[in-house]
């Protein structure tokens, strides 16, 4: 017969067996439904963005959107430019992590400009940024 001392015995009671797994809880990054801009202003804010990005990938873009929030006057976007047809936009450096866009937008006068952006960024730059903006528009995941 096995003895334990009490306060060992006390931890093996209170310890979830290795089989029951432990629920675990994880911030959702995906666009909450409230943050999602109407058709209007979601074309409004990719006119925006489109310039910034065909200067610096040359020649016409259009994006395959994977996700735009909206809170007031800011707007976050992350979008992957390709060519018109679904051609796929080559990495213009080896430096860079593909093409894929990230941009910080703000509404000054009814019109959005683009205030930050990343194109094949290595780095989640935009994390930085967080606290600068409302809760909620750059996600945090």
């Amino acid at each position: 017969m096995l003895i334990l001392p009490l306060a060992l015995a006390a931890i093996v009671a209170t310890t979830p067996a290795a089989s029951s797994p432990i629920p675990q809880t994880q911030a959702s990054c995906a666009q909450p439904a409230a943050l999602a801009p109407s058709p209007g202003e979601r074309r409004a804010i990719l006119d925006a963005l489109r310039p910034v990005v065909t200067r610096e990938l040359g020649g016409p873009v259009e994006f395959v959107v994977t996700q735009i929030r909206v809170i007031g006057p800011h707007a976050f976007v992350i979008v992957t430019p390709q060519r018109p047809g679904g051609r796929a936009i080559p990495q213009p450096s080896p430096e860079m992590d593909g093409v894929r866009t990230e941009a910080i937008l703000a509404k000054r006068k009814g019109r959005w400009t683009v205030t930050q952006h990343g194109i094949g960024a290595t780095d989640v730059w935009y994390a930085d940024e967080i606290d600068n903006y409302p809760a909620g528009l750059i996600p945090a995941c």
